[in-house]
């Protein structure tokens, strides 16, 4: 039988996966490469394995124009123009280009309509309404990295408030240290409550704008039990259920696998 696979393209990681059903296997990971596009070949020679490929599709770090898969605001990979074409061309699949939190949400399309929440280095959106992935006209659905948090002219974005490195930036202090000292470190409390703050509005206004039957949380400081709990608190009267990722680093490219046989 064919195999649909699916590939997670990160900063640091290359992911990737293949299926002929609904349970994704056969995983391979190897660290991000300078040249993107012989690594995809590879990756995907060895998921396939001699075997056909019924459909490929692939997450990038990045927006993805849905007329002419075109990626954009991608500073930390560097894709070819004719990426996707290129992977057609040489392995006669049909070949999907996706942001890499849209793929994520797709790993969680069981729950139907879904807002996957990626918080991390950065900090995305992947939404599914009705089992299908949103896009958007120009493929910026889910950017809500560049949010402005406030009206005022140059107001810092939502990734400059809760992105990792913005924290780290500010604080002296890595995510991982100021979550593990809650609750007794008065500093970690303050940051991370403000974190959970500023998220909560963001959940809101998701929440009553695509009414999801749930949010997840990916993402290393999404999958955190301390982050989930503190938004829960604070949207406990939305009654929206709040969960962590039930495939944590993997759901890029599970997600990816389930796509690429969806569509086949």
């Amino acid at each position: 039988m064919a195999r649909a696979i699916g590939i997670d393209i990160g900063g640091t990681k290359v992911l990737g996966c293949h299926t002929t059903g609904d349970q994704p296997t056969g995983f391979v990971r190897q660290d991000t490469s300078a040249n993107i596009l012989e690594q995809t070949f590879e990756i995907i020679e060895t998921l396939a394995d001699g075997q056909d490929i019924s459909a490929i599709a692939i997450g990038v770090p990045g927006a993805v124009a849905p007329d002419t898969r075109a990626i954009s605001l991608c500073p930390n990979v560097q894709f070819p123009d004719d990426f996707a074409d290129q992977i057609e061309a040489r392995f006669g699949a049909k070949t999907y280009l996706e942001n890499d939190v849209n793929l994520a949400a797709f790993s969680e399309v069981a729950l139907g309509s879904v807002c996957f929440v990626s918080v991390g280095t950065g900090i995305g959106l992947g939404t599914i309404i009705d089992g299908r992935l949103v896009h958007g006209h120009h493929g910026l659905a889910g950017e809500i990295g560049s949010l402005p948090i406030h009206p005022a002219p140059n107001a810092p974005t939502l990734e400059d408030a809760v992105g990792s490195v913005a924290i780290a930036a500010k604080h002296g202090r890595d995510m991982r240290s100021l979550i593990d000292a809650l609750p007794d470190d008065p500093v970690a409390a303050a940051v991370i409550g403000e974190l959970c703050d500023t998220l909560s509005w963001v959940l809101r206004a998701l929440q009553l704008t695509l009414d999801p039957a749930a949010f997840v949380l990916g993402g290393g400081i999404g999958t955190r039990p301390e982050i989930t709990q503190g938004l829960s608190d604070r949207l406990i009267s939305f009654g929206t259920p709040i969960r962590i990722s039930q495939h944590g680093a993997n759901a890029g490219a599970i997600g990816a696998a389930l796509y690429a046989n969806s569509m086949s």
